[in-house]
């Protein structure tokens, strides 16, 4: 990937001009116009993976538009090798963009498309977030792999966080994330057998606290003035994109009566800050042993809540804490994520 080219960077009244080589004068970030996508244009990754589309005077809708065709196919959550690529590829050079710029936001109109080819692989992004399936870390650097009839899509965890809640400006990417990494959630959590032993029963409800966490942490990044608006948006677009009809009975499709009813209980929601997505990992948990006819005041199941508290808790330190290093990078507790 190339330098970064010259540009300006505005920061409310002070303009701090980055050059590739060169000292460079930084200050205390708190706000930033649309970054826009001239310096993405300009990446000969970018370049590469739009081909005979690229034009340096795209609009950012139309360049994400692009990015996003290039990264997906007509089948959700099916990629080759070469659209695997250049997932990888868009991921990295917008996450150097923002590491350049030292704040986690991209241009509006980049948003929903880069929302879209994220949400369609989710099934990677879940397997990150969670840290399950060490072959991502192991690889994160070498690009994807085929495993079977399987593509991996792997890029490192902190690119991967920086790009999610550099989208989740829109909260509209955020509830979209949000349900897509629930519905992993959900599959792993459906697909538990009646009889496991008390350490298989934890698993799968874990694996989904620490990604939730990760998300908890990137909804509490988002600026206080306009948090409460952004909550209402994301818990609106969640009660509205709901299925009406009732949930599938668990019997029936446990995934499906999992995810149907959680996301049916986002309706009349409160969006007060103290409120918000409050201790959703609880909430899968209470859904799921209630399909299955657990006992929700069994010893394993208190077990299971306070274990998955802490996971979630625990990826969301280290989650924001990564989040505040994209802005001042310096700091001697700043994660290796």
């Amino acid at each position: 990937m190339k330098p970064f080219h010259k540009r300006a960077v505005i920061v409310g009244a002070l303009v701090l001009t980055i050059v590739t080589g060169g000292a460079v004068t930084y200050a205390v970030v708190s706000h930033e116009e649309d970054p826009g996508c001239g310096n993405l244009l300009g990446e000969k990754p970018v370049q590469r993976i739009l081909g005979s589309e690229h034009r340096t005077d795209m609009s950012c809708a139309d360049l994400g538009e692009a990015l996003r065709r290039a990264a997906t196919g007509p089948v959700a959550g099916q990629h080759t090798l070469a659209q695997a690529q250049n997932m990888h590829d868009t991921i990295m050079v917008i996450n150097e963009d923002i590491q350049q710029r030292r704040q986690p936001t991209i241009a509006e109109g980049l948003r929903g498309p880069i929302t879209k080819a994220l949400a369609d692989y989710a099934g990677d992004s879940f397997e990150m977030l969670t840290a399950i399936n060490p072959d991502y870390n192991h690889r994160r650097d070498s690009g994807p792999w085929r495993e079977g009839a399987v593509v991996r899509m792997p890029v490192p965890l902190g690119d991967l966080v920086r790009v999610m809640r550099a989208a989740s400006d829109a909260p509209s990417a955020y509830a979209t994330l949000r349900a897509a990494q629930t519905r992993e959630c959900a599959d792993g959590l459906g697909a538990l057998p009646a009889k496991v032993t008390d350490t298989e029963f934890r698993g799968p409800a874990r694996d989904c606290a620490a990604g939730l966490g990760r998300f908890d942490a990137i909804a509490d990044d988002l600026p206080e003035n306009k948090r409460q608006d952004w909550q209402k948006a994301v818990l609106a677009q969640l009660a509205d994109t709901a299925p009406k009809a009732p949930p599938a009975s668990y019997g029936d499709d446990p995934a499906e009566h999992i995810m149907r009813t959680w996301q049916q209980g986002f309706t009349g929601a409160d969006p007060d800050e103290s409120a918000f997505m409050d201790d959703d990992i609880s909430r899968l948990i209470d859904i799921w042993v209630k399909g299955r006819g657990e006992d929700p005041r069994s010893g394993r199941v208190k077990l299971l809540r306070a274990k998955a508290a802490g996971d979630a808790s625990g990826t969301a330190g280290d989650t924001a804490a990564a989040l505040t290093c994209t802005r001042h990078p310096h700091g001697s507790s700043c994660p290796l994520l």
